[in-house]
């Protein structure tokens, strides 16, 4: 979880720069729309890098920590885990039949 946590950083903070790097060229060099366009894409990059590398993280750790909490999902439920193999509906139709 460390490693991935760790490249999905790097990976949202390049991909945030190089998005926010052409639309701010975008903006200095566009006319009338373009440049419009590139100052709510400029925002729009801006919250976004915010929310992936600022919140989603410590929301992840606390949704992981709270419902999977090392204890396997079928011993919390109570359940076995692995089932019980059942009979296949194949292997009943070769029985005879009595």
């Amino acid at each position: 979880v460390d490693i991935s946590m760790n490249e999905m950083l790097v990976r949202s903070i390049l991909t945030s720069a190089t998005v926010f790097a052409t639309t701010l060229i975008m903006n200095i060099f566009g006319t009338g729309l373009v440049q419009n366009f590139a100052f709510a894409m400029n925002v729009g990059v801006i919250v976004g890098a915010y929310s992936s590398i600022f919140l989603a993280p410590p929301f992840f750790l606390y949704i992981s920590r709270k419902w999977y909490s090392g204890v396997a999902p079928a011993k919390r439920r109570g359940l076995p885990a692995s089932p019980e193999p059942t009979a296949s509906v194949a292997s009943k139709a070769d029985e005879p039949e009595e």
